[in-house]
């Protein structure tokens, strides 16, 4: 297989890593893996057996580029660290997407001859809230 491409057999299972980066167990034990190179999420029992993954590369919901961090909240839902997309994704245990935040854009536009930057912030407080701040 290519260099770009998760190693998948037939069956859909993953059959090697590419960077591992993190992992997190959930409240039943289940183990979550940040599969870097892979640009996935992989889920296994607590014995190791495969159960499904999520992800692939991209800038959509859902996908990833370099998921280096993993954390999993008392109710199961699975964050990531979207490390180069500059954001974290939340999924429900079974890989679900859900939201994203902490995006920070910015973009560049030419106007006549001048230039100006739009920057968009958004960040998530653990306490649930959400903010949005555009400064430009």
């Amino acid at each position: 297989m290519s260099n770009n491409t998760s190693n998948v057999n037939a069956q859909n299972l993953i059959t090697s890593f590419k960077y591992p980066e993190d992992v997190d167990v959930d409240p039943s034990g289940n183990v979550f893996l940040a599969d870097t190179d892979n640009n996935s999420i992989q889920k296994y029992s607590n014995s190791g057996t495969y159960i499904t993954t999520w992800g692939s590369y991209g800038t959509g919901n859902g996908k990833f580029i370099v998921p280096a961090g993993i954390a999993v909240d008392p109710s199961g839902n699975v964050f990531i660290a979207d490390t180069d997309n500059n954001r974290i994704q939340k999924f429900s245990n079974s890989g679900t997407f859900i939201t994203k935040f902490g995006l920070a854009q910015i973009m560049v536009a030419a106007k006549s001859n001048d230039f100006y930057i739009n920057n968009t912030f958004e960040f998530f407080i653990p306490s649930g809230s959400y903010i949005k701040l555009n400064i430009g």
